[in-house]
């Protein structure tokens, strides 16, 4: 049985993967950092942009809060050092996120599309969907 302590380990370690991804990003230059290298978001930056953005598509999802733009292609910050802070800040939110659900609140669709059932329902799909991304880009 997935626990809520599995939970909150997989947000600990989605804040760690960003953490030294962002690290990573933020030592290459300006011109490698923003090159176009035929990726679906364009380049590195377009990609970070859109994985926080699908970090607080789900977490609004569950939570009922925060903005979200209308566009899944939309750059929500052009500098990396505030893009930085704000993955920051959406790693914590995640983890103070599952911290607030009980053992009750996490059965797992059997995918996305089960959206019907109620949020505190299926808590556990956007931390297992961002672990696994984590794990596969290793």
């Amino acid at each position: 049985m997935i626990t809520q302590e599995h939970f909150k380990l997989l947000a600990a370690y989605n804040r760690w993967a960003n953490a030294r991804l962002y690290a990573a990003a933020l030592d290459l230059s300006e011109l490698s950092y923003r090159l176009h290298t035929g990726v679906y978001f364009g380049s590195l930056h377009g990609t970070l942009n859109h994985l926080l953005l699908t970090d607080r598509l789900w977490l609004k999802r569950l939570t009922g809060e925060g903005d979200l733009p209308n566009d899944l292609n939309a750059i929500l910050y052009e500098d990396r050092i505030e893009l930085t802070k704000a993955r920051i800040a959406e790693d914590n939110r995640m983890i103070e996120v599952t911290g607030k659900y009980d053992e009750t609140a996490k059965p797992m669709p059997a995918s996305p599309s089960s959206l019907v059932v109620s949020r505190h329902r299926w808590i556990c799909w956007p931390f297992k969907e961002a672990a696994q991304r984590q794990t596969s880009n290793n």
